[in-house]
């Protein structure tokens, strides 16, 4: 969706006031500039920019504005402001670049977003933001390994001149822009609105809360659940968010998506939604109170009269065996049994086939839930098969695939190191394989042990995972190579080959260990079969 060069949802283009002629100019010649493909991040940062949601930031920002986000949390004006919003880049494209010069920014598709008159670049401190930020520059946490491994090397900053919006397919009834949202406030009268962001599905005990909150304050809900990157489970969050609205009194709650991507940032990211939902019109945000939060809930508190929204402390809801109702954390009496699930109990109650209770979830979430989360041995799935190269993966791996064809009657798809590709390649068409309820098998050295996690990160969030480590030790795994490749590497005409030139990383806790010496490759077989049948994912 093209706009004009006077306004996008409210906010003017930039290069001050161009005329239809002079845009038109820009898009003609956008071919010719150097461009920038944005990340999804990146995508929906840009998105918030131009519609208002990060008001008020026009641009993505300044060093000038970075460094005082990170040391004072507020932008060089003493606005309140606690997250950067940033352009980053490879340093080489950066480095080619003049003060003045014009670049196009594209989504991941091509399509031209935006011009950006360069002004300035800087390396990025990672160790810096990262203690900034979050408080630690550890890379377990998943804020830091974000900025460390996914953030190049120097941030661009410069003006922007908008030439389109981000394009949406899907739920576009649930999906305004600030301007509109607040439109669709005024038009309703609401007077007070309670913005709400649960961490992930809701059910009951989040219905019950905010319920509550809404109540007390005489005010109106407005769900708004993040989903700045797009995944399945965005789409089964926003499925079930469009049930739960319709257990809410008619006219006293809304659901809007806001396109914010999640940065992970403690009590300053709380900070940064309380100003983003005010923003979106709301003079309200319930902020869950827990020990976790506590910090966060002090900051936004602290903060909430410079920002203008008022934070709402909310109690947990927990079931009440005996009153069986909800009943705030607070008010619950001495020996008084609660009952709760967790997302993680949740998750293999359903893998397991079992039925969700009532008290938990409305039946139409649970139906939701029931077609996303399918019963384990209906799931797709990868196994992975790593070990030493002559270990034996492939062999075994071809009498497992046939194997498992009997048993389950499903297409099977085997992947190895004679595919060509990298462990991260092979790993996306695993993950689709799988999406898809398929059955794949990768017989791969994947020498590396963080490699291999990242294929199992990538593949649970659709289906199931099993590690097998075929332990075959170095010496056998020598006498069985017949091109003599160990050789070879030892002598300096192979570069990697893992074992020798490249060290091999033996996985610390694999689901399944596979001993090859002096067993039958049937029993090897039949051995695995039992396990994968204990796992769950084969009757």
């Amino acid at each position: 969706m093209e706009v004009s060069a006077i306004e996008v949802n409210g906010r003017k283009n930039s290069f001050s006031d161009l005329s239809q002629l002079e845009m038109a100019h820009y898009k003609n010649i956008a071919h010719e500039l150097p461009a920038l493909t944005m990340t999804e991040r990146q995508v929906s940062d840009f998105e918030l920019i131009i519609n208002g949601g990060f008001s008020p930031l026009t641009n993505f920002m300044s060093k000038a504005d970075y460094d005082s986000v990170l040391d004072h949390m507020r932008l060089t004006d003493g606005t309140i402001w606690p997250v950067p919003v940033m352009l980053d880049a490879e340093g080489d494209f950066a480095e080619a670049l003049q003060r003045g010069q014009e670049i196009t920014l594209r989504d991941t598709q091509g399509l031209l977003l935006a011009i950006l008159k360069f002004n300035e670049c800087w390396e990025i401190d990672h160790q810096r933001e990262a203690q900034a930020l979050f408080g630690t520059i550890d890379g377990a946490h998943k804020g830091v390994a974000y900025l460390y491994q996914e953030t190049k090397q120097v941030y661009l900053s410069g003006e922007l001149l908008v030439i389109a919006v981000p394009a949406h397919y899907d739920y576009m009834r649930f999906r305004s822009s600030p301007h509109e949202l607040k439109n669709i406030l005024r038009q309703r009268g609401w007077q007070k609105t309670v913005a709400y962001q649960a961490h992930g599905v809701m059910h009951r005990s989040q219905q019950a809360l905010t319920q509550r909150v809404c109540e007390q304050l005489n005010a109106n809900l407005l769900l708004h659940p993040m989903i700045g990157v797009s995944s399945d489970e965005y789409d089964v969050r926003v499925r079930c968010y469009e049930r739960i609205l319709k257990t809410y009194p008619n006219h006293h709650a809304l659901l809007s998506l806001l396109p914010l991507a999640m940065r992970m940032g403690g009590p300053r990211e709380i900070v940064w939604r309380a100003i983003i939902h005010r923003n979106y019109g709301c003079t309200h945000f319930i902020v869950e109170s827990s020990d976790e939060l506590r910090e966060a809930q002090a900051l936004a508190v602290q903060y909430q009269q410079q920002i203008g929204i008022e934070m709402i402390v909310a109690n947990e809801m927990l079931y009440s065996e005996k009153r069986q109702q909800y009943v705030a954390q607070n008010d619950l009496q001495e020996g008084e049994v609660q009952l709760t699930i967790s997302d993680a109990e949740m998750v293999e109650c359903l893998s397991a086939g079992r039925e969700l209770p009532v008290w938990f979830s409305y039946p139409a979430v649970i139906e939701v839930l029931q077609k996303a989360y399918l019963p384990r041995h209906q799931q797709g799935f990868t196994l992975l098969m790593t070990g030493l190269p002559c270990a034996g993966k492939r062999t075994i791996a071809k009498a497992l695939l046939l194997r498992l064809r009997e048993l389950t009657g499903r297409a099977i798809t085997l992947l190895d190191d004679e595919c060509e590709q990298g462990t991260a390649q092979l790993g996306l068409v695993a993950k689709e394989v799988t999406r898809h309820g398929g059955i794949v098998i990768c017989a791969l050295v994947a020498p590396v042990a963080r490699s291999r996690d990242e294929l199992r990160e990538m593949v649970v969030k659709v289906g199931g995972f099993i590690e097998a480590y075929v332990s075959t030790p170095l010496e056998v795994c020598e006498k069985r190579d017949a091109q003599g490749r160990y050789n070879k590497a030892r002598a300096g005409l192979i570069r990697q080959f893992a074992g020798v030139s490249e060290v091999y990383e033996a996985p610390l806790a694999p689901d399944i260990t596979i001993s090859t010496e002096g067993v039958e490759p049937v029993e090897i077989i039949e051995a695995m079969v039992k396990r994968i049948r204990l796992l769950g994912f084969v009757k």
